[in-house]
């Protein structure tokens, strides 16, 4: 048996391969049990922001494009789409909150047809829309229980388990290649949206 000592950093970064291949949460949940629950157990200290995310369609330059003249707003049958200050370039900008009203992928796309202003592009397929990613976080419920006791994520989502799995330590697994970052998942959080974020699409 090799041991530590005997093999320079990078052979050992690559004999501990399979540990790195896991999650970072999932590699402290499984050696910093304790550790974990400090972070489950104090959330001010360690908050994960939320960010909003573009309507369908947004093209690359969409913050400065939008001129907020509410067109998408209207034609959205969920209300999704709301008026977001944004400092940076002090204006209004339409933006969806996906941790209070989602994006639930209407087949007609109608915001990303109405923009008179070209900052969203019309898609014909909503499985082209690609708002983001979902990632679960420390507060899920099914960390602090340590046992799976909730599946809200997975019976919601419109792929549901082609798209979220439960790893071995119980916790929501998403596939970044099927998820839209629609953030259905996150509304229906029974954690206020704590236990999954939403990654904007870059």
């Amino acid at each position: 048996m090799v041991k530590e000592k005997d093999i320079g950093r990078k052979d050992f970064v690559k004999a501990s391969g399979g540990l790195i291949k896991e999650s970072i949460f999932n590699f402290v949940n499984s050696y910093k049990p304790d550790l974990v629950e400090k972070l489950t157990k104090n959330k001010d200290k360690f908050h994960i922001p939320k960010k909003l995310l573009n309507p369908p369609g947004a093209v690359e330059n969409y913050n400065e494009k939008c001129t907020a003249c509410e067109q998408c707003i209207e034609v959205c049958p969920y209300n999704s789409i709301i008026l977001f200050h944004d400092k940076e370039l002090n204006k209004e900008v339409a933006k969806i909150d996906p941790y209070t009203s989602a994006c639930y992928l209407c087949k007609d796309i109608p915001c990303s047809s109405i923009c008179p202003d070209e900052a969203l592009e019309a898609i014909a397929n909503r499985l082209e829309i690609k708002l983001g990613f979902a990632a679960a976080t420390f507060h899920c419920l099914n960390q602090k229980a340590k046992e799976k006791v909730c599946a809200k994520c997975q019976e919601v989502c419109p792929f549901l388990d082609s798209c979220i799995t439960f790893n071995r330590f119980n916790i929501p697994s998403i596939d970044k290649k099927v998820c839209l970052g629609c953030g259905i998942c996150a509304e229906h959080c029974p954690e206020n949206g704590s236990g999954i974020i939403i990654f904007p699409k870059k």
